[in-house]
């Protein structure tokens, strides 16, 4: 983003307090529990911060009340200044899917997809809260919730495999740490996908959330 001084500016204005006064950085800084401080929201006013981090973005809306993925509404990630983003979807712009749940899948497929450390800090948080909304918006769009009795069948070792596959590892690093052979993971992995009616076992850690099996 170009000028964090002037975006923030625009949400103090939005996001007001409850007295209908706008933030101050001494209120912020208190709100905040000394994540961010005064001084610090006074620079990033001023223009001075060009890169704030995303723990100080979500220090900062946490403190005031909103999603961080405001920061970034209605912006374009600089292609220039992030090249490795070239190539990849713009996670500001709104898929073309009538479907919620697979913009979702579209906006976590970015992150799952790539190296989480090439990503800019407006990328993650961009990508992070289109899918946390597309996904929210799609639960209450739903007619039907699944039932204990819709759930795919796993035995507990395969549901111990998933779960670590859940927290980013790979098959290679699941096996190292519950001293399994391939042959017996590529088993379970090819159980689970069957369970799930899925091609992968990334498109069934995905699907796992959906249904609120993972989370």
């Amino acid at each position: 983003m170009k000028d964090w001084g002037q975006r923030f500016e625009q949400l103090r204005d939005k996001h007001r307090r409850d007295d209908g006064s706008k933030w101050t950085g001494a209120a912020i800084e208190r709100a905040a529990k000394g994540e961010v401080n005064g001084r610090y929201i006074s620079e990033l006013r001023r223009g001075k911060i060009h890169d704030p981090g995303v723990n100080k973005l979500l220090a900062i809306s946490n403190a005031m009340g909103f999603h961080p993925g405001e920061w970034f509404e209605a912006q374009e990630v600089d292609r220039q200044a992030h090249p490795y983003t070239k190539g990849r979807i713009n996670p500001l712009q709104t898929p073309d899917s009538s479907s919620h749940t697979a913009a979702a899948e579209i906006f976590l497929d970015s992150l799952m997809d790539g190296d989480i450390s090439t990503f800019s800090p407006e990328e993650l948080l961009a990508c992070a809260a289109k899918a946390t909304s597309e996904l929210l918006y799609a639960a209450q769009q739903a007619p039907v919730v699944v039932g204990y009795s819709e759930l795919p069948y796993l035995t507990k070792r395969q549901q111990e495999i998933l779960e670590m596959l859940g927290t980013g590892l790979v098959p290679k690093q699941v096996c190292e740490q519950l001293c399994i052979a391939p042959k017996t993971m590529e088993s379970h992995l090819n159980a689970i996908n069957k369970a799930f009616s899925t091609h992968g076992y990334r498109d069934a850690v995905k699907k796992a959330r959906m249904m609120g099996i993972l989370v």
